[in-house]
């Protein structure tokens, strides 16, 4: 086994993080032979253990053209060529699983936000939301009423008062509420 773990170590590479043994697979498998690794060649079931996979899978990777076989009577794999081309099929596999969690994303996104388009809409027909320009306005005119309300209290209280108030005193009266008014509209 310390040579098939010698020989993953040349294909990977110096840059590639040490290779340990991996621990014993809880299946029934045959031992590598040590002489047909040797060789270069590596036998299905001797494949299946190094990689951590049942001889059903490596005939499916085999099949679908994944890996091939080789020599003797097309019953063993090249060790190299197999391993090399599994972790190629592996890494593809990681990519198109990155694709796809994408697209699940942004299918939930859209989901969401066609939910949320129909909620309001809902809420619309309802008469629970009104547009924001309308609410603008009818708070616009309010505040214009008041106003113009609140501007007249001296006028119309100096008339009724004129026998007790002075013209100075509705003059006060008027600068207090332009005053108040003034501070509220700097406040907004």
């Amino acid at each position: 086994m310390s040579e098939v773990i010698d020989l993953l170590a040349d294909l990977l590479g110096p840059d590639s993080a040490p290779l340990t043994p991996l621990a014993p697979s809880p299946r029934p498998t045959a031992p590598v032979d040590s002489e047909t690794v040797s060789a270069g060649l590596i036998s299905e079931a001797s494949l299946a253990q190094l990689l951590g996979l049942t001889s059903a899978r490596i005939r499916q990777l085999q099949r679908d053209g994944t890996i091939k076989r080789v020599g003797r009577g097309a019953e063993a794999y090249d060790l190299a060529a197999a391993v090399r081309a599994y972790c190629d099929f592996m890494r593809d596999s990681v990519k198109r699983q990155g694709s796809t969690d994408e697209l699940k994303a942004e299918k939930v996104r859209q989901a969401k936000a066609a939910a949320e388009k129909l909620e309001i809409a809902n809420a619309k027909s309802r008469g629970e939301l009104v547009p924001v320009a309308e609410v603008s306005a009818a708070w616009a005119n309010l505040l214009r009423d008041v106003r113009a309300g609140m501007l007249a209290v001296p006028a119309r209280c100096g008339a009724e008062l004129a026998t007790k108030l002075a013209a100075e005193d509705v003059a006060i009266i008027d600068r207090g509420i332009r005053h108040a008014l003034e501070a509220l509209a700097d406040d907004r």
